[in-house]
Formats: C-alpha cells, structure tokens, sequence
C-alpha cells in the first residue's frame, strides 16, 4: 500500500480508555423539590437512590493491573479516590457516591416488558442521563468547593452528552441528552427556576 508509516512505540502515545458496562449499578442524586400548583423550585432537596438496568461508563484500573504504559493515569483508582476526598475538589465519578469501580457513566439503559409502561422506563432513564450530565459538567469545570460557580477548563469543556437507551418489549428508543443555559422565553434568571435545561433529541 502506498503511503505505509511505521511507528513505533516511542513515537507515539497511545491512551486506553476501557469501557465497562454495570448491570444494576446504583446511582444517587439530589432531587430539587418544586412546588405543586406554581411547578417552581421550591429550595429543599432531597436525596433519591436509583437503579437504572445498565449504566455504560469508563472502567477504572488499580495501580497494580497498570502493566503497560498505554493506559490513562487519570483512571487509576487510587487517583479518582484522592479526588473524591480533597477538600477543595470532591470529584464525585461515580454514580454510586464513595466507589470507584464504574466512572463518568455516558450511557444509560431501561427496559420494560410489554406489561410495564414505556412512558416509565423513559423517565427513568432520562433522570439517570440528568444525573450524569451533571457528573460530566462538575468534571468540564476548574476544581472548586462543591455548590460554587467554578468557570469550564476550556472553551468547549460544556459540550458533551449522554446516550438513553429504552426498550419496551420489541420496541426501542435511542435518545441523545444534553444540558444547556435556560434561554429568556424559558424563564431565565426568574427566581424559582434552573439555570439549565436538559434536552434530549
């Protein structure tokens, strides 16, 4: 073939980045009360635990499995469990706050047999997405105290998405999740609603 290279390995830096896929993995999240008859947020919070039927993240590796050089450091468990405990960082990476064994989850998976109700599995699966948007967009910012505006690392660190996957019986649907700012005809800035809106499409 015309056009070969040849590299070789000090010629090129190759990351690993494993996935891994967790039937059955918990996840919390802090959900924001609103109010019945206005649909506001009302301030107070309330901690929910989920179990989504699968959750599609990054695999992490002990500094004892590290055998080659090709995989990312930034993985490396006792790495991520050092960010979790900093105090001027708490990275929380996975969705199960206090492990480390799938990390910054980018899918999600609900399923519903022909008896269940595929307007559920949808919701389910789109308030784990949230949850995780909101995991990658903590990761997309400068190290802060935790409930701080903390600016984004780079100029494209806010574009990133998470895939929602749901099945009811033989049928399927395949979503894409993104958070955005609240526009002005979305009520932006009036008090009692978000600063961002999630999307799916």
């Amino acid at each position: 073939m015309p056009g070969n290279v040849s590299l070789d390995a000090h010629s090129v830096k190759t990351i690993v980045l494993t996935q891994d896929c967790r039937d059955k993995h918990e996840y919390y999240f802090k959900l924001a009360k609103t109010d019945r008859v206005h649909c506001k947020l009302t301030g107070k919070i309330k901690l929910v635990k989920r179990i989504p039927d699968a959750t599609f993240g990054l695999a992490p590796f002990s500094s004892g499995e590290r055998t080659r050089s090709i995989y990312a450091d930034e993985l490396r468990q006792d790495r991520l469990e050092k960010l979790l405990l900093h105090r001027k960082c708490g990275l929380i990476s996975d969705p199960n706050w206090g492990e480390i064994d799938l990390v910054f989850p980018f899918a999600v998976y609900e399923a519903k047999g022909w008896s269940g109700d595929y307007r559920k599995a949808r919701h389910q699966a789109c308030t784990a997405a949230a949850t995780y948007l909101d995991m990658l967009d903590n990761l997309g910012r400068e190290p802060g105290p935790t409930d701080s505006a903390k600016p984004y690392q780079t100029t494209t660190s806010h574009q990133y998405q998470v895939f929602v996957l749901t099945s009811f019986g033989s049928h399927w649907h395949i979503l894409v999740g993104y958070r955005r700012p609240r526009q002005v005809d979305e009520f932006a800035g009036e008090t009692g609603m978000s600063d961002t809106v999630y999307v799916s499409g």
